[in-house]
């Protein structure tokens, strides 16, 4: 019988080797490929802190906000988390500082620099830099824009209390809302609303905003980082199915087809003809 603490050290060098590999892919702008030893790792041994720090870091570099957010709360509360250097600690903090901002919740990035500053302390200023950049990216952009997009080809900018004004303005019964900026997603039509995972968000956004047929391809690129794991062809189909059976309990009274998505030749498409609004953050 094979001994468990051997396993363990196994399974802990085997996720430091699949570390090394997605860090130099990431140094070469890899950054899915990056992903997926991170994602490999994060599985081989779920306590290892650094995984999450580097997903954390490549979520920064494609402004996925939510994703920093997930992967870098997930390392903090880690037993391991003190494993991490202190200098990419005060990354990792700064990183949250910056995307919690940016997503309306001042108060929690104003908590992750006040621990980058102290724990910059001990280190005697080594990165003052780091954390006055962050700040100023805190500075720049108080109120990020939400981008509507519709069906007819419009495209707005507006601001939370815009996109509310919005909503308020309009007859909303006929149109179908995506509203992709809240940390749960939700689609409403005819003052009917229901909530949605947000892979099902991204894909679903994916297929309104396009007339032509989507490919699984094309799906797994829109959705792969949000979803901190590559898409197979069955997860796809599945997330489907859930978005189409979700849309159900809202269009059925409205609208004949109730399909909504359907497969084109191994492609999807939207089938419906209605009046669409996407909310997202840009």
């Amino acid at each position: 019988m094979a001994d468990p603490d051997n396993q363990l050290q196994y399974r802990m060098e085997l996720a430091e080797i699949h570390v090394e590999l997605a860090y130099f892919r990431k140094k070469k702008s890899e950054y899915q490929k990056a992903s997926e030893h991170l994602w490999l790792a994060r599985n081989i041994d779920p306590q290892n802190p650094r995984p999450y720090f580097h997903l954390a870091h490549i979520a920064k570099l494609y402004g996925d906000d939510m994703a920093v957010i997930e992967d870098g709360e997930t390392a903090i509360a880690l037993q391991r988390f003190d494993e991490l250097s202190d200098v990419r600690k005060i990354k990792l903090y700064c990183l949250l500082a910056v995307s919690y901002s940016r997503n309306l919740q001042d108060s929690k990035g104003q908590e992750y620099i006040t621990k980058a500053v102290k724990l910059n302390e001990k280190l005697g200023y080594l990165e003052i830099t780091l954390i006055e950049n962050a700040i100023a990216s805190m500075n720049s952009s108080p109120n990020k824009p939400y981008l509507l997009v519709t069906n007819k080809g419009e495209r707005k900018l507006y601001d939370s209390e815009g996109r509310d004004e919005f909503l308020e303005d309009i007859d909303n019964r006929h149109i179908l809302i995506l509203d992709n900026t809240q940390q749960g997603p939700y689609v409403q039509y005819n003052q009917k609303t229901i909530t949605i995972q947000p892979v099902e968000a991204r894909i679903l956004q994916l297929l309104l905003q396009h007339n032509e047929p989507v490919s699984k391809e094309q799906i797994k690129e829109f959705v792969w980082l949000d979803n901190n794991r590559d898409l197979g062809d069955s997860t796809i189909r599945k997330n489907i199915s859930k978005i189409r059976a979700k849309l159900r309990s809202i269009l059925k009274d409205s609208v004949e087809n109730n399909s909504y998505i359907i497969n084109v030749n191994g492609r999807y498409i939207w089938s419906i003809e209605i009046n669409i609004a996407i909310f997202t953050i840009i």
